[in-house]
């Protein structure tokens, strides 16, 4: 069981949250996500990675738990739960 004391700062500024097996991250959007669906990006079954939340930025809001159908925008930030090896296969 995964278990979390440390407080992610909840998109105030970047961070960083680790256990032994899994890390919260922040990431940029990377383009070839942007203008897709979450569905059609198939992050879960491609790359064991949920997408907890996303922070837009123009304009500013916040999207937690989004659905299949939340499109990608250049400007998201992606709120990214996952083992550190499949988080970096997302980023390039």
């Amino acid at each position: 069981m995964m278990q979390c004391n440390a407080e992610v700062g909840l998109f105030t500024k970047p961070s960083k949250v680790e256990t032994e097996e899994y890390n919260l991250v922040e990431i940029a959007a990377p383009k070839e996500y942007i203008g897709k669906t979450l569905a059609e990006l198939k992050l879960r079954n491609k790359y064991n990675i949920n997408i907890l939340a996303v922070r837009g930025l123009i304009p500013e809001t916040i999207t937690m738990n989004p659905g299949g159908t939340f499109t990608v925008k250049d400007s998201d930030i992606l709120l990214v739960l996952g083992k550190s090896d499949d988080i970096d296969k997302i980023k390039g």
